[in-house]
C-alpha cells in the first residue's frame, strides 16, 4: 500500500503527491536509482534538453545529458554518494536535439536505505545557460544604454523626446545650447516653449497627433514649409528637424533631432546677396547708378538705413543715395540726401574717411550721434532714423578713396558675419568704380588722342594737296618730259604724297566711322573695272619694290556699293600685302563668283601670319607681324569697317612662310540705291 502522512487526509496518496510536485517543478528535477538511470524526468527537464520521459528512462543520466568529458563529472559526483555523503554538486554542458548548449549546475540529493546503500537519487539542476544570457543582455544593455547617453549628451544637434502629453522628457546638452534652456528647466514642460507662438496650436493640435496615428515610426519635418525654433532669448531661428515614434503599449515617446541652420541660411543668404551686388555693378559703367541701385540691395538684405557719399577730384563729398527699407522714413532720407556734409567736422563717417579703414559701432549712444552729427537739424533726422548700430565700409582702390557706404540699423545689432558682408559688398562696389573712372579716364583719353590726330590730318592735307598738284604739273610740262631723271623723281614724289594721302583719308575715315558720320553712296559696279584701276594704281608700287602684282576677274555680275569706299577698302589690303610681300614675290588680287556674293581674295607671298594672331588682325592700331616695319595699324580696322557698312564679310586665312589671302565677299547689285551710314 502507498505510504500516508498522518498530517494528510486518509484519501490522498503521497506518492501521487509527490509525482504531482516533481512534475510542475520550475527547475529541471529527475529521480535517479540506485545506479544512475533515470527513474523521473520533469517537464523543465523536457523542455531545457528537448528530450521526452520516454526516451531517457531507464537509461543513465551521464549518457544522455551530458557527453564526455563532462559525463564524467556527473558520475563521479554520482559516485561519491553515500552514508556519510548525501548531497554531491556538478556541473554538467549538454546539447539539445536542436544543437543548442547549455550548462546545468547538478545537485543529487541521495536516498539511503536500512543498510547503508543508496536507494534512490533526487537530481535537481539551476540552467547556468540563462542565468548567463540574463547577465551578458543586462551588461550590453548597461553598455548601450550608456553609449546612447553619451552620444546623447554629446551631440551638437538639439536632441529632444516628449510623451504623448508633450511634455519634454529628454533634453540632451546640444537643446540645451541651441535655446538656451538648461535640462532641469524644461523637463515636465510642455513642448510650446520651444515653438513660436504662431505655429503651436497647429503643431499640437495637428501634427503630433496625425504622427501618432499615422503607421509610419519617423519622417523628417518641414518638408512642405521651413521650420523654426524659438530660443528662451525670444529669438527664432531656422531649423531642419527629424522625429520618430516609439510605441509603448498604448502610449507614444517622440523624439525629435532638431539641427539650428541659422548660420547656412545667413551663408546662403549673404552669398546670393553678394551674387545680385554683382549682377547690378556689371550691367553698366555708370557707376553712379549702379550705385544707387545697389543702395536699395543693401536695405533689402543687410541694412535699414543705406547712404552712398562720393568724393569728387577735389576731395569734397557728395551724398549720391539714401536708401531705406520702411517706406515711412522715406521723407527723413530725402532731407539726409539734401544736407550738406562739411568734411572739416566731424560726422558718421569722418573716421573711414582719415583711416580708410571700415568701421563697426554695435551699440550707438544718444552721445555719440550728439558727437558725430554736424548740426542741430543733422542731429534731429539721424534722431528720427534712431539708429541702434552703424557700419562703414570704404570704398578706396589704388590708393585713391572713391567714397564710403554707410549702412544704419535700426532694429538689431550688427555683428562680425554682417561687417564681413559689408566689406565684401565694398570690395565690390569699389571694383566697379574704379574700372568704370578708369574706363572714363581711358575714353576720355582716347578722344583727346583721335581730336588730335583729327586736327593734324587735316592741316597736312593742304600742303599735301599743294605738292600732289605741283607734281602733277611738273611732270606734264614738255621740258621735264625730256629728262627722264627728273620725270622719275617726280613720279616718286607723286607716288609717296598719294601714300600718305591715303593715311590721312584713314586717319579721318576713323573718326568718322566712330562718329557715325561716314556714309556710303551704293550703286552698280563692274568688279572688272574696279580691278583695272586698281591694276592702274599699284603697277608702279610693284615695280618698285620688285614685286609681280597680278590681277584675275572671272566675274561678270556687277556688286552694290559705293565704288569708292570699295576701292578704298581693296587698296588698303593691297597696301597691306605689298608691305609685307618681299622683292621676288608676289601679290594677286582675284574676283569670282561665290554663291550669292562676289568674292574678292587678295594674296601674298611674305612671311605669313601667326595663328595666335590672326584674331586682332582688324583692331585699331594693333601691330602684329614681327618684320621689323611699324606703322599705325589703321588699314585693316578701315577696310574690316567698310566691308560690314555694305553688309559683307571679311576674314584672314594664312600659314607662316607660305603667305597670307585676305578674303571679302560683298553683295551682287540690288535693283534700287540706297544711302546708309558706315558701320550701321
Amino acid at each position: 500500500m502507498a505510504a500516508h502522512s498522518p498530517h494528510l487526509p486518509a484519501d490522498i496518496d503521497v506518492g501521487d503527491l509527490l509525482d504531482l510536485t516533481l512534475e510542475c517543478a520550475p527547475t529541471p528535477t529527475l529521480v535517479l536509482d540506485s545506479a544512475g538511470r533515470v527513474l523521473c524526468f520533469n517537464r523543465a527537464c523536457e523542455e531545457l534538453t528537448g528530450l521526452s520521459e520516454a526516451e531517457v528512462h531507464g537509461r543513465a543520466l551521464w549518457e544522455l545529458l551530458v557527453p564526455a568529458p563532462g559525463a564524467m563529472d556527473v558520475r563521479r559526483a554520482f559516485a561519491s554518494l553515500g552514508p556519510g555523503r548525501l548531497r554531491a554538486t556538478s556541473h554538467g554542458r549538454g546539447t539539445t536535439r536542436d544543437g543548442e548548449s547549455y550548462t546545468l549546475l547538478w545537485t543529487l540529493h541521495a536516498a539511503i536505505d536500512h543498510a547503508g546503500a543508496v536507494r534512490h537519487v533526487v537530481g535537481t539542476g539551476v540552467d547556468l545557460t540563462r542565468q548567463l544570457k540574463a547577465r551578458v543582455a543586462a551588461e550590453a544593455l548597461r553598455v548601450s544604454e550608456m553609449k546612447y547617453s553619451g552620444i546623447v549628451s554629446i551631440a551638437a544637434d538639439a536632441i529632444i523626446s516628449v510623451d504623448d502629453a508633450q511634455r519634454i522628457v529628454l533634453f540632451n546638452d546640444g537643446a540645451q545650447e541651441i535655446f538656451g534652456w538648461t535640462a532641469s528647466e524644461v523637463i515636465g514642460q510642455r513642448l510650446d516653449i520651444l515653438i513660436p507662438e504662431r505655429y503651436r496650436d497647429v503643431h499640437r493640435m495637428v501634427h503630433v497627433p496625425a504622427f501618432a496615428a499615422g503607421s509610419g515610426s519617423a519622417r523628417r519635418m518641414g518638408e512642405r514649409r521651413e521650420i523654426y525654433g524659438l530660443r528662451r532669448s525670444g529669438e527664432e531661428f531656422p531649423a531642419e528637424a527629424s522625429i520618430s515614434k516609439l510605441t509603448l503599449g498604448t502610449e507614444h515617446l517622440f523624439t525629435v533631432v532638431l539641427r539650428d541652420v541659422t548660420a547656412r541660411k545667413r551663408l546662403e543668404a549673404a552669398q546670393q546677396f553678394l551674387v545680385s551686388a554683382g549682377m547690378i555693378l556689371s550691367s553698366s559703367l555708370d557707376y553712379r547708378s549702379r550705385l544707387r541701385e545697389l543702395a536699395a540691395l543693401a536695405v533689402e538684405g543687410l541694412a535699414d538705413v543705406c547712404l552712398v557719399d562720393v568724393v569728387g577730384e577735389d576731395g569734397g563729398i557728395t551724398r549720391l543715395e539714401v536708401a531705406c527699407r520702411d517706406p515711412r522714413h522715406r521723407d527723413t532720407a530725402d532731407r539726409l540726401l539734401k544736407l550738406p556734409i562739411d568734411r572739416g567736422r566731424e560726422h558718421l563717417i569722418s573716421t573711414v574717411l582719415r583711416s580708410r579703414e571700415a568701421l563697426l559701432v554695435a551699440d550707438v549712444t544718444p552721445q555719440l550721434l550728439d558727437s558725430l552729427t554736424q548740426s542741430a537739424e543733422h542731429r534731429a533726422i539721424v534722431g528720427e532714423l534712431n539708429p541702434v548700430s552703424y557700419m562703414a565700409v570704404p570704398l578706396a582702390a589704388r590708393d585713391q578713396l572713391h567714397g564710403v557706404i554707410l549702412l544704419l540699423s535700426t532694429t538689431r545689432r550688427f555683428d562680425s558675419h554682417d561687417f564681413t558682408l559689408a566689406r565684401e559688398l565694398a570690395a565690390r562696389a569699389v571694383a566697379a568704380v574704379d574700372n568704370a573712372r578708369l574706363y572714363a579716364a581711358a575714353q576720355q583719353a582716347i578722344r583727346a588722342r583721335d581730336e588730335i590726330v583729327s586736327i593734324v590730318a587735316h592741316d597736312l592735307g593742304n600742303p599735301l594737296g599743294a605738292i600732289r598738284v605741283g607734281t602733277s604739273l611738273l611732270l606734264r610740262s614738255a621740258g621735264l618730259q625730256q629728262d627722264e631723271d627728273g620725270r622719275g623723281y617726280l613720279a616718286g614724289i607723286r607716288s609717296c604724297t598719294d601714300q600718305m594721302e591715303r593715311l590721312i583719308t584713314n586717319l579721318l575715315d576713323l573718326r568718322r566711322i566712330e562718329d557715325g558720320r561716314l556714309k556710303l553712296a551704293k550703286g552698280s559696279h563692274s568688279p572688272a573695272r574696279i580691278v583695272e584701276d586698281l591694276e592702274a594704281e599699284f603697277r608702279l608700287t610693284a615695280g618698285d619694290r620688285g614685286v609681280t602684282f597680278q590681277t584675275r576677274c572671272d566675274s561678270g555680275t556687277t556688286l552694290e556699293g559705293d565704288r569708292d569706299r570699295i576701292l578704298q577698302a581693296l587698296e588698303n589690303l593691297i597696301g597691306n600685302a605689298f608691305k609685307f610681300t618681299p622683292a621676288g614675290g608676289s601679290v594677286t588680287i582675284a574676283v569670282q563668283e561665290a554663291g550669292g556674293e562676289i568674292g574678292i581674295d587678295v594674296t601674298d607671298t611674305g612671311p605669313g601670319i601667326a595663328a595666335d594672331q590672326i584674331p586682332h588682325l582688324f583692331e585699331r592700331y594693333w601691330q602684329g607681324r614681327d618684320s621689323g616695319r611699324r606703322s599705325m595699324g589703321l588699314g585693316l580696322p578701315i577696310a574690316k569697317a567698310i566691308v560690314d557698312a555694305h553688309g559683307g564679310r571679311i576674314w584672314a586665312e594664312s600659314e607662316p612662310g607660305r603667305g597670307t589671302t585676305f578674303h571679302v565677299r560683298l553683295p551682287r547689285a540690288a535693283r534700287t540705291s540706297t544711302m546708309a551710314p558706315l558701320g550701321s
